[in-house]
């Protein structure tokens, strides 16, 4: 590895560090831009379903393999004001909580799991866990 890989490997651990630092220093300077991923809007309706398999983040929608993309998506949680979520997803209408999503949740510390299924409504699954349907994707705010 070398030593610029290394400097941008040890910046990109610290996000919060570096948006507070760059928000003190360059007060009044500096923006910051909050970006969602693809939507079927952008990435168009012929993508329907690999968006829905791949998601939207274009590290992941862009993959050349499915295996690439499926590895960065196990990866994938989100942190907001201190808390922390995760995500999974159902190919089934009828979803229910996972063995992974119970390990996952006690195991990374999530306050919050999602479970995004392709339907239309959004429900509670247990405390800590949500069903949001695919259909409901583009109303999705987090709490």
């Amino acid at each position: 590895m070398s030593k610029l890989e290394a400097a941008d490997n040890s910046l990109m651990d610290r996000p919060a560090e570096l948006m507070r630092g760059a928000s003190e220093s360059l007060a009044g300077r500096v923006n910051f831009i909050h970006m969602g991923g693809l939507n079927c809007g952008e990435a168009g309706t012929d993508s329907r379903n690999r968006l829905w398999l791949r998601g939207g983040f274009p590290e992941s929608y862009l993959a050349p393999f499915d295996e690439v993309s499926g590895r960065w998506r196990r990866s994938f949680i989100v942190e907001r004001g201190g808390r922390r979520y995760g995500f999974e997803r159902s190919v089934t209408e009828k979803p229910g909580v996972t063995h992974s999503m119970t390990i996952a949740k006690e195991d990374l510390g999530l306050d919050m799991v999602y479970l995004i299924y392709p339907g239309g409504l959004s429900f509670s699954l247990r405390d800590g866990m949500e069903a949001p349907g695919y259909a409901r994707i583009p109303e999705f705010r987090f709490p």
